[in-house]
């Protein structure tokens, strides 16, 4: 009786310590506690923000440049400063030569002096050279060609294999074409690019309110662009992204998403490309036997000291065809414990430990 009294013992208290690991869902907590967090159009309004500042700097540029005033040549690229230019005159090679753009935008030649060719096609500073050959040369046979693209530059740093300063060789240059000539993305890069343009007034969004207003702050700056909608897939064209001369891109490198919980393995991981919350899980060893697959929580940071929560039925995802979820640095993953299952996976573990040999499985996703 004695024994049997000190195993009954040994079990409340095991059972009481046990029960210090529940993991409570946030619906059951105090209104007070609930009230720290935004809700679901907070969760996603960044994301929307930076969808719609993307949208509209690809329309304003495209729009640009169907706008522009067509050139005289095939090719649309502004000469800047300090593009070199090589200028050859046939019959005349004291006129052939390579020339740097002043800083006032200036070239000298013999005979010419100095000649402006700053914001001018190859074809029109090709028209200019020979309009003011005109005066000393008979029917001038003129060739000019850009030799070093050096004015129009763009920025490329963080997690690529060529950072640095790369010029626009012609209008048309898109951000895929440019991650291309750096080499691509390390492994360990972000799955985001982000993009700081060079005028932000042209991408600037009002926030429509109180809630979007929260991500105002994080979102003014850089443009958050996913990779794999730069590269398409089977059913997705790529997207192409124009650049301008000015822009700033940022390959930053993968953040830590945090699980907590009922999971196996619950902490910190790599936030790898393009992970969802399904992925993330799978990371963690999958669900504990004592998870609510029906209240899985995402907490997010949504800026101005604000955070931000959605709850999650897994079942819908993996069974029934739902979205996942596709989670951001700084993510929180979190899984309640679901009461009756919980009692009995302590249960089931205390008797183990007990008797010395498995009665169940206590680790097995439902």
């Amino acid at each position: 009786m004695m024994k049997l009294s000190k195993y009954l013992l040994c079990i409340v208290i095991l059972l009481s310590t046990a029960c210090l690991r529940f993991t409570p869902s946030r619906e059951s907590l105090s209104d007070d506690t609930k009230a720290k967090y935004e809700g679901e159009e907070a969760f996603y309004s960044f994301d929307k923000i930076q969808k719609e500042r993307l949208t509209k700097l690809i329309t304003d540029r495209s729009q640009e440049r169907l706008t522009a005033t067509p050139s005289s040549g095939p090719s649309t690229y502004k000469i800047g400063v300090e593009d070199v230019v090589e200028v050859s005159v046939f019959d005349a090679p004291e006129m052939n030569r390579k020339i740097r753009i002043r800083p006032d935008g200036l070239i000298s030649l013999p005979l010419l002096g100095n000649i402006k060719l700053l914001g001018l096609t190859e074809a029109e500073a090709q028209a200019e050279i020979t309009k003011n050959l005109n005066k000393f040369m008979h029917n001038p046979q003129v060739q000019l060609f850009i030799a070093e693209y050096s004015a129009h530059k763009v920025w490329l740093v963080g997690e690529i294999y060529k950072p640095g300063a790369y010029p626009l060789s012609r209008e048309n240059y898109s951000l895929i074409e440019l991650l291309s000539e750096a080499g691509g993305r390390k492994e360990n890069a972000s799955g985001l690019v982000v993009l700081i343009p060079a005028t932000n007034n042209e991408i600037s969004a009002q926030p429509q309110n109180n809630l979007i207003a929260l991500n105002e702050s994080k979102s003014k700056y850089g443009i958050e662009i996913p990779y794999e909608s730069l590269i398409g897939n089977t059913t997705n064209a790529p997207l192409q992204v124009p650049l301008k001369a000015g822009d700033t891109i940022i390959i930053p490198e993968a953040g830590k998403v945090q699980l907590d919980g009922e999971i196996s393995a619950p902490g910190s991981y790599e936030l790898p490309s393009k992970m969802t919350l399904m992925g993330a899980i799978a990371s963690a060893g999958g669900l504990t036997y004592a998870a609510d697959i029906e209240s899985i929580e995402v907490i997010r940071e949504v800026g101005s000291g604000q955070k931000a929560l959605i709850t999650i039925d897994l079942e819908k995802i993996a069974i029934k065809d739902g979205t996942d979820i596709r989670l951001r640095d700084g993510d929180l993953v979190r899984v309640p414990s679901d009461r009756s299952r919980f009692f009995t996976n302590q249960t089931i573990s205390v008797l183990n430990g007990i008797l010395g040999r498995g009665i169940a499985p206590v680790n097995t996703v439902r």
